[in-house]
């Protein structure tokens, strides 16, 4: 029964890694085919740079280089293009903020507004952290406070104590 499970995670990795292999030969088939239409050769890398800094347009969950989707495929043969024609990266990038707004930007720029998703984590994470430490301050002290004398006239703590003094001998 052991084998059986061993066995069956070990092909479920296998397929894993076959699957991944499979996606990423797919997106590099398809950069290379945007290659051959330009007319000037551009680097994968250099769209890609570009690329992972844009958000894909059709659900906004993942950056354009990573994405699988059409509109993600589309965004990079846009960057392709741009970069043949001998845009600079600025350039690109306002292009886009100028047609989707600053959400199709994987990180918010570091001014207004959105300096406090710059600043917020950090100030989160101290005032989190100064609470925590009080909390556990304030609550972690444990008194131990001794037992009171046993009383003589309680009838179970005598037999106790006899029956103890016995066990001793």
């Amino acid at each position: 029964m052991m084998k059986r499970k061993q066995l069956l995670c070990r092909i479920m990795a296998v397929n894993l890694v076959l699957f991944l292999q499979l996606a990423q030969a797919k997106t590099q088939e398809s950069d290379e085919l945007f290659v051959a239409d330009s007319a000037q050769a551009v680097s994968n890398e250099a769209v890609r740079e570009i690329t992972s800094q844009l958000m894909a347009p059709c659900c906004w969950s993942m950056t354009a280089d990573m994405h699988g989707s059409e509109a993600a495929q589309n965004i990079r043969a846009q960057v392709r293009e741009t970069l043949a024609q001998g845009q600079t990266e600025e350039k690109i990038l306002n292009a886009f903020i100028a047609a989707y707004g600053e959400r199709i930007l994987a990180k918010p720029t570091r001014e207004g507004f959105n300096l406090l998703g710059w600043i917020l984590p950090a100030v989160a994470l101290t005032v989190g952290s100064l609470v925590l430490w009080r909390f556990l301050r304030r609550h972690a002290k444990i008194e131990i406070k001794p037992l009171p004398a046993s009383d003589s006239s309680d009838p179970y703590a005598q037999r106790l104590e006899q029956e103890l003094k016995e066990l001793d001998k």
